[in-house]
């Protein structure tokens, strides 16, 4: 039988980038956490040939090397690294041959960076620290920089600001002094500007109302390009190579990375920005340019993903591939290779195959892919294959899918177990998971149990209007586009009425506390990272600018959502046995959240378990952690489920 072992024994593939002349790629690869029962034991820089050909490892040694990019001659891999110890810092890899040497900056963690088109310089994001110029002593930068001082909560900025360094070593220095919170940066052409993604506060809470921005190296203006209506966002810079445009995506998500949206194009100077994919019915996720009138974009497309093309003349987008898969490995990216701009190199991966790396050459018709990498082959025959989109309608006749995957050798209604990804603005497709709930569907078909996936309105991968669908209404027609769900399957002879579940984390997590008060009908429910009660949420959250924009509501309206949408104030009617998880470091849902929920159902004598994961942010990092959410949410849904 499948073991949470198996699910943990395969390495993950990270960003893919092709060279500059189509002929390498570099991507990173973690180890796999399978046998991990301490800290993670980090990740290295591999490189395979775009011909084919086995692929070879580039770094060493301890820590984790991510996020390579190439240099514009290809000569050069820069990447982060905390090989060092303490904090990221940014190297240069010779491709030639070589040891990797360190750019000295400041210190403080390198947060995101990027070549300089003449391959002069490299950009970088980092956060003020003490010793900067306008930095005030008044604090420390954080808590932990000087134990037992103490701090004033949001009294000091501290900004995260654009900085360059020489790729040759040496000079390096901070290129934007106004007060302004750099998220995302991109090169224009001539290396003498930047586009960046920036807001007017320095807190995680500031990326709900971000602009597009042109910096001026060498007067450290920051210009608007583009400010995007009330609600809406914008990410992925990507400017053309000819200057005089900058593409973006916006729509409205909820989380850094899940930025799946419409296709933006505004002029680099500033100016009107113009929609280029109105009402299409899928989400691009990032964009790059082909020339300096075409652009091709990956895109989040149903439950699976696509690459489309787009003109800058009045033509309709063309999808020239799409499949039953994912890009990326935890999100998605695509790279293409500079001035071969026909080839593209991308981490694949589908729920019973673990991302590799996947070559796409362009022809006039179509997108042909070709396996690169095969980090996985011993592995894979374990996993489960009868993965298949199901469609139904919710209450109001709006069209609805999601994904199923039934146990092999069941006859007739099995149990069920449903579950919620996060976001809201997140999606189920067609992706692998080692870790998280979802990495339990395996797990739960091997054991007998169906599980469901449902994408309710509010998720990626069908266009703007319908990711936009739930603000102002979450736990409202979402949470009954996944019980009518539920419900089509029970009516397809699928479900056991008398055997369902349900689990979810993050806002997955908010559904499955919602659900167990609005209905005895779950036998069983796994609640990682909920929210329970969304007033003290906002109070104390890092996001608490998220929430006032998907309710569009006060918080602290008595008659509002914030309170007939908390699941603490609906205990009357729960009996379903909850376990509860969370990180004791989540900055995002703090723990607080699962505590009030513990506590109503103790209160309420109903079954429950509270386990909180010391020092884990908002999804468990530590591979005990990882294990310890598998196997206890495993053993709590079949132990209720399964007879």
């Amino acid at each position: 039988m499948l073991a949470i072992d198996d699910i943990l024994s395969f390495r993950g593939i990270g960003t893919a980038r092709i060279s500059p002349d189509g002929q390498w790629v570099v991507c990173e690869v973690s180890a796999a956490l399978a046998g991990q029962w301490s800290e993670p034991k980090g990740s290295q820089l591999w490189v395979v040939a775009a011909a084919g050909g086995e692929p070879r490892q580039l770094t060493y040694g301890p820590g984790r090397h991510r996020a390579p990019a190439w240099s514009p001659d290809g000569r050069t891999i820069a990447f982060l690294s905390d090989r060092a110890g303490g904090d990221t810092r940014l190297y240069l890899l010779p491709v030639a041959g070589g040891e990797a040497r360190s750019l000295v900056t400041p210190p403080g963690p390198i947060k995101s960076f990027a070549w300089s088109p003449d391959g002069r310089q490299l950009a970088f994001v980092r956060a003020d620290r003490p010793g900067d110029e306008n930095w005030s002593p008044e604090q420390p930068a954080t808590p932990g920089e000087e134990q037992g001082v103490p701090v004033v909560v949001e009294a000091v900025p501290r900004w995260d600001r654009v900085w360059t360094i020489d790729s040759a070593g040496g000079q390096c220095r901070r290129v934007q002094h106004e007060p302004a919170q750099v998220w995302e940066l991109a090169w224009l052409p001539d290396s003498t500007a930047l586009a960046v993604v920036a807001a007017s506060e320095p807190t995680p809470a500031a990326w709900y109302a971000c602009r597009l921005a042109r910096l001026e190296l060498a007067t450290g203006v920051l210009t608007t390009i583009h400010t995007p209506p009330a609600g809406r966002q914008v990410a992925r810079p990507a400017p053309s190579p000819d200057g005089r445009w900058v593409a973006f995506v916006s729509c409205t998500w909820s989380d850094p990375g899940m930025s799946g949206g419409d296709l933006w194009l505004a002029p680099a100077n500033g100016g009107e920005a113009r929609n280029l994919t109105p009402g299409v019915p899928y989400s691009v996720n990032a964009a790059r340019w082909r020339d300096a009138r075409t652009l091709f974009c990956d895109s989040y497309d149903g439950n699976g993903a696509g690459i489309i093309t787009v003109a800058l003349a009045d033509e309709e987008p063309r999808r020239v591939s799409y499949g039953a898969y994912s890009f990326g490995f935890g999100g998605l990216t695509i790279a293409s290779s500079g001035e071969t701009t026909t080839k593209f190199a991308v981490v694949r991966d589908a729920p019973d195959e673990p991302g590799d790396i996947w070559l796409g050459q362009l022809t006039e018709d179509d997108l042909a892919w070709r396996r690169l990498t095969d980090f996985h082959s011993g592995g894979r025959a374990s996993l489960p294959t009868a993965w298949k989109d199901v469609h139904w309608q919710a209450d109001d006749g709006l069209a609805l899918s999601g994904l199923l995957l039934r146990p092999v050798g069941v006859a007739g209604p099995a149990p069920l177990v449903t579950i919620i990804h996060g976001g809201p603005t997140g999606r189920a497709g067609y992706q692998f998971a080692s870790r998280g709930l979802a990495a339990l569907a395996p797990l739960l078909a091997a054991r007998g149990i169906a599980v469901f996936m449902p994408n309710y309105r509010g998720s990626n991968g069908r266009g703007v209007a319908f990711a936009e669908a739930n603000r102002g209404d979450m736990g409202g027609a979402d949470w009954r586009d996944i019980l009518a769900g539920i419900d089509a399957l029970v009516a397809d002879g699928v479900a056991d009425p008398g055997r369902l579940g349900i689990a979810g984390w993050s806002y997955g997590g908010f559904i499955t506390m919602w659900a167990v008060t609005q209905t005895p009908r779950f036998k069983a429910a796994v609640a990682g990272a909920g929210i329970a009660n969304w007033l003290s949420f906002h109070g104390v959250s890092s996001l608490h600018t998220w929430d006032r924009l998907f309710y569009a509501a006060s918080p602290y309206d008595p008659a509002g959502p914030y309170a007939s949408r908390s699941a603490i104030y609906a205990m009357g009617r729960v009996s379903t046995p909850t376990l509860v998880l969370h990180g004791d470091a989540d900055r995002d849902v703090p723990p607080g959240q699962g505590w009030e929920f513990f506590r109503a159902l103790r209160d309420h004598n109903v079954e429950t378990e509270f386990v909180l994961y010391p020092g884990a942010p908002h999804g468990p990092r530590d591979p005990r952690h990882i294990r310890d959410v598998l196997d206890r949410s495993l053993r709590w849904l079949t132990a209720r489920l399964l007879p």
